[in-house]
Parts: C-alpha cells; sequence; structure tokens
C-alpha cells in the first residue's frame, strides 16, 4: 500500500541459495525503485501477499499485515477462537490481546490455539493492572484527607471535569455515561498530580513485571513482539513515569518484550508528544477512525511527527470499539451509530466498517488498522476492506 517491498521467506534456503535469491529480489526491487537498507532487516511472518497487502511497523521493522486481528473478544465462554486460525489462513499476522480482556479469556485461548504457530504471527499484550495498581495506591492517599479536604477536593474534580466537557446532570444518573468517565479521568488525572510522587517504584515495577509474566504464562510464550505498557497510556505524565521506564529496561533485558507500545484513548497530542520525547516508544496505538469524536485532524499533527521519527502508528477502533449498531456513542455521535455517522462522513463501496478501514488504511502515517474480530462474519466483512474504494 505504502511502496512496500514483500520479500521471500528465507528460512528454508541454503546459504548459496539464500544469496541467490537475495541477488535477484535485490535487482527487481531495484528496478521499480523502492528497494532500501530497511528492506533488508524486515522480519517476516505468514505473509500472504495474494490476499493481503503488508508494510514496515516503523523502526521495529516487523512486516506487519495491515489488517491485525483485535482479540478483545475472543473467549472461552463464545467458543471463537478458531476465527484466529482463519485470519492467519488468510494472510493476518498481527495479533492484538490485553491482560484484561475477557477476564483472561483471550490470552488463555491465543495460547491453547496458537501454541506451536508462535512463528507464523506477531503477537502483542498489553499491562492492563499497572494503571489500577497505581490508583490503587493513589485512593489510599485521598482515604486519608480529612472531611474537609475530601469535599474541596471534590469541588475541584467536579469543575475540572465540567470545563473538560461532563455535564453535572449526567454525573447523577445510573450507570456508565461519557461525563462519568471523564469525571473518572479527571481526578485520576489530580490524584496523581498530589500524590504521584510519593508511591513507591518498586512496588509498581513489580505490578509490571507481574502482569507480563502472568500474561506469557496464558499466552504459553516466553516473549511478545510488542508490549503496551501502561494499557491507556492518557496523559503525558503517563508517558513520563519512572517506575514504568524502570520496568521496562528491565523487561526489554530479560527478552520477555522486544518492542515497547503506547495505546493511547484520549489527549492523543499532547501524550504522544511526551511519548516521542521520551525516545523509548516504538509504537504508537491511538484511537482513530473518520468520526469527530476521535478528531482524527488533531492527532494527523502528532502522528506525521512520530513517522518522521519512524514510529510505527497501529490504529485501533477502527470499527468504533466494536460498536456495529449498538448505540454505544449516540451521546458523542449526535444521537446516530457508529455505522449511521460513517455512511455520513465516508463516501465510496462497501459497508459502513468496511468504508471507516479503508478510510484509516488511505492515511500515510497510519500502518496497520486493528479491528475486534469475533465470527467469521465480522472477519470476512473486515478483510473486505482491502477492495474497497473510496470517493
Amino acid at each position: 500500500m505504502k511502496g512496500e517491498v514483500s520479500m521471500p521467506d528465507h528460512s528454508n534456503l541454503s546459504r548459496r541459495d539464500f544469496l541467490k535469491t537475495a541477488s535477484v529480489s535485490a535487482i527487481v526491487a531495484g528496478a521499480a525503485g523502492r528497494a532500501t537498507a530497511q528492506d533488508a532487516k524486515l522480519e517476516h511472518r505468514n505473509e500472504q501477499p495474494d490476499v493481503m497487502r503488508y508494510t514496515r511497523l516503523g523502526r521495529t521493522n516487523l512486516n506487519v499485515s495491515v489488517i491485525g486481528f483485535g482479540a478483545m473478544f475472543i473467549s472461552t465462554d463464545m467458543n471463537n477462537v478458531r476465527i484466529i486460525d482463519m485470519a492467519l489462513e488468510r494472510g493476518v499476522n498481527y495479533v492484538d490481546t490485553a491482560w484484561a480482556y475477557t477476564k483472561h479469556q483471550s490470552e488463555t485461548e491465543i495460547g491453547n490455539a496458537l501454541s506451536g504457530k508462535r512463528d507464523k504471527f506477531f503477537l502483542t499484550t498489553k499491562v492492563s493492572p499497572y494503571r489500577g495498581a497505581r490508583m490503587k495506591m493513589l485512593r489510599d492517599f485521598q482515604m486519608k484527607m480529612n472531611a474537609t479536604e475530601k469535599r474541596d477536593f471534590r469541588k475541584k474534580v467536579l469543575a475540572a471535569a465540567i470545563e473538560a466537557g461532563a455535564k453535572e446532570e449526567d454525573l447523577k444518573k445510573r450507570g456508565r455515561n461519557h461525563s462519568k468517565r471523564i469525571f473518572g479521568q479527571t481526578q485520576g488525572r489530580m490524584l496523581d498530580q498530589m500524590f504521584g510522587s510519593k508511591l513507591s517504584k518498586p512496588d509498581l515495577v513489580a505490578a509490571i513485571e507481574k502482569s507480563l509474566e502472568e500474561s506469557l504464562t496464558r499466552l504459553k510464550t516466553d516473549h511478545v513482539d510488542v508490549l503496551f505498557l501502561p494499557h491507556g497510556l492518557d496523559s503525558p505524565d503517563h508517558a513520563r513515569y519512572e517506575d514504568v521506564h524502570e520496568g521496562w529496561a528491565k523487561i526489554k533485558k530479560s527478552g520477555k518484550a522486544r518492542f515497547l507500545g503506547a495505546p493511547n484513548h484520549t489527549h492523543t497530542v499532547a501524550t504522544y508528544d511526551a511519548c516521542i520525547e521520551t525516545g523509548i516508544y516504538d509504537v504508537l496505538m491511538p484511537c482513530y477512525c473518520p468520526l469527530n469524536y476521535n478528531r482524527p485532524e488533531d492527532q494527523d499533527s502528532v502522528l506525521k511527527r512520530a513517522k518522521e521519527k519512524d514510529l510505527g502508528v497501529v490504529a485501533m477502533k477502527t470499527t468504533g470499539s466494536k460498536a456495529r449498531d449498538t448505540g454505544r456513542f449516540k451521546d458523542v455521535l449526535g444521537g446516530k451509530t457508529f455505522a449511521e455517522k460513517v455512511a455520513e462522513v465516508v463516501k465510496g463501496e462497501g459497508t459502513p466498517f468496511q468504508k471507516s478501514i479503508a478510510w484509516v488504511l488511505s492515511r500515510p502515517h497510519i500502518d496497520m488498522a486493528l479491528v475486534g474480530i469475533s465470527n467469521q462474519q465480522e472477519l470476512d466483512e473486515d478483510l473486505g476492506a482491502l477492495n474497497v474504494k473510496l470517493a
């Protein structure tokens, strides 16, 4: 899609045959004007260029399928792990999961299904417990406030949350809603500003290491290719946590994860500016789709800077975080479902979800569209985005 060169698999060649094949490949690539020093370093897995496109994931040099498999909805309860094998058969070579997905069932099922096939795909997971462990420590400090301090603190959080877009009447309603998400994020951020420097760094590093060890055990592997840390890196402060940097240094040295990733849901520009500044992140994973609730026009500037630094960029929530006409985002999409809104915004062939994925893949600073898939119908629909033509 972006001028990438799909190099042959040399794993079963003799040295002489390898050199001969490599020479021919270099001549062909040179004639096309696309050979680079980076191409020679590309790492290949399960490539099927007749049915899938591939691209280099920044400085990781992983040659990944442009559509990645999001395993958020893979579970024992749904008995749907066979869908991953079906995706691999169609050239997908990137599987993304997390410690928290389906109460660990996603990692467990992936470990059971893909055991013995580790060389066919790139595998990622996320350190989900970190923010919970950090928040528990912060709340311990909050609980030690006296009544007056607690009341004043809540007033400050409420004012800041309303300024950030929360509606006070929605905060009084039962159940989760957009305003409550804003309030919770605001409260966590303010607690961190007040007490973050007092937290136990060794305890937080230990929580990071424990999470990864548990994930590796379930996944039945000794390493992941990309570790996203922490799960939900949603402020510049998150990118600069010393305990995260310390934990990552230990993990990388151990070989249990090869590259560091930053998954982000909010405050994207400032957060990713900080990630780029640290120099330790290899892959960014923003929420990214054509709809206004993600404001891709605001994100493009920082993602372009990331590409200039040779970071990989994986777009997630490309089909609205599985909001297939469930209306999950109606509160921020003018009362319309994800599909209805995409149909308005993106013109061209295909279903709304196919058009959303195709739109993401058309952006030059995006390497991959990660899609959450739970059944064969969704697999067929989402991979069909490769053939969609936008107006």
